[in-house]
């Protein structure tokens, strides 16, 4: 986060952080890691909501109650939502067996710049905390993936020149 002693260098990029109908724009480092990403969220979030909720739900008190999430089409974000972080997994290697990919040693799970984002990309979070999904709890079932993640990002849209609210296409996933 960019606050009195970060200094703002043309270097940081600035994400556009979405929550429900909220955005909150940060200037981040593109190579800081994902956990200090979320302490400086987690920072923003406490500074600008003293009462200590955020849209109706508890904000965490560690960093490691927020998990990101990124578009599945970045041209149409209200196709949905997938986790940011890549869990470790094996996949075959061909002849020599298998392999370990991703997890919190992956260059993948690094950084914005190391899981392929931009400048002025859109990053959706959520609180989780000890194995709950905060806000898949007070999302409907029908809002939420099979793996029990949900974004809850509300994108508006304009038809015919009116402000048509599309929660109902962008919400889960």
């Amino acid at each position: 986060m960019a606050t009195s002693q970060t200094p703002i260098d043309p270097s940081m990029w600035t994400i556009r952080f979405k929550h429900q109908k909220a955005t909150i724009l940060l200037f981040v480092n593109p190579l800081a890691s994902l956990d200090k990403v979320k302490e400086d969220l987690l920072s923003t979030l406490n500074e600008t909501h003293s009462g200590g909720h955020f849209n109706g739900l508890p904000i965490p008190t560690h960093y490691s109650g927020i998990a990101f999430g990124v578009p599945i089409d970045r041209q149409d974000p209200s196709k949905g939502w997938v986790d940011l972080e890549i869990p470790e997994t094996e996949v075959k290697d061909g002849a020599a067996g298998k392999k370990k990919v991703g997890g919190k040693g992956s260059v993948l799970n690094s950084s914005f710049k190391g899981a392929g984002l931009k400048d002025g990309a859109m990053v959706a979070f959520r609180f989780v905390t000890k194995g709950k999904d905060l806000d898949a709890e007070a999302m409907d079932e029908d809002e939420v993936d099979g793996q029990g993640h949900g974004y809850d990002v509300v994108i508006p849209s304009y038809d015919d020149d009116t402000l048509v609210d599309q929660s109902e296409k962008s919400r889960g996933q």
